[in-house]
């Protein structure tokens, strides 16, 4: 993680988090303002279709559902890369 500095009174490092709606920011311990924003992890795509619905795109084993999906539904492109990083993934391990 980067440096976090205090632009107030300069201190590094030294905050603490706080939930702002969907937001994460860093309140500095020294002086308890508002720094910035955190970036967030991104969870990994999951199916919202289909009977792997509510699971995630990398526990699907079933290498022909996953071609199938890809190939004839209209999806988002994250949710179209994780299945291709997953039928790749599958077709490395048979080689």
């Amino acid at each position: 993680m980067e440096e976090v500095i205090c632009q107030r009174c300069l201190t590094s490092n030294q905050f603490h988090v706080v939930k702002s709606g969907p937001h994460v920011k860093a309140i500095c311990d020294n002086c308890n303002q508002y720094i910035k924003f955190i970036p967030q992890e991104k969870e990994p795509p999951k199916f919202y279709f289909g009977k792997y619905v509510g699971k995630y795109v990398h526990e699907i084993e079933d290498i022909g559902y996953l071609k199938w999906a890809v190939g004839n539904l209209t999806l988002k492109q994250p949710m179209r890369d994780a299945i291709q990083k997953q039928i790749t993934s599958f077709e490395n391990l048979a080689r």
